[in-house]
């Protein structure tokens, strides 16, 4: 499996977590993978996964400390976002 197979195998691996335990129970827990991520990502030079994983850890410390902000569909429609690209980058 070449880097960036592994990396979206990873990705979609979390993803499935998150949808398991339910998207309302993210938490900075999360944080560490998605960082993880972000690096492989980077590494990777893929941009716009990068753009979305960082988004996702923004809306994950938001929510986490103020959990008004932002908006549910903001970071749910992220949370779809970063799994429609993990679905058709395989």
């Amino acid at each position: 499996m070449n880097p960036a197979e592994q990396l979206l195998s990873e990705l979609t691996s979390w993803l499935d977590s998150v949808l398991l335990r339910g998207l309302a129970q993210l938490r900075l827990d999360d944080l560490p993978e998605l960082e993880r991520l972000i690096r492989s990502a980077e590494r990777l030079g893929m941009e716009t996964l990068v753009e979305l994983l960082t988004r996702q850890a923004e809306h994950i410390r938001q929510y986490t400390f103020q959990p008004s902000e932002p908006e549910p569909e903001e970071w749910i429609g992220n949370f779809f976002r970063l799994a429609a690209y993990a679905k058709m980058a395989i």
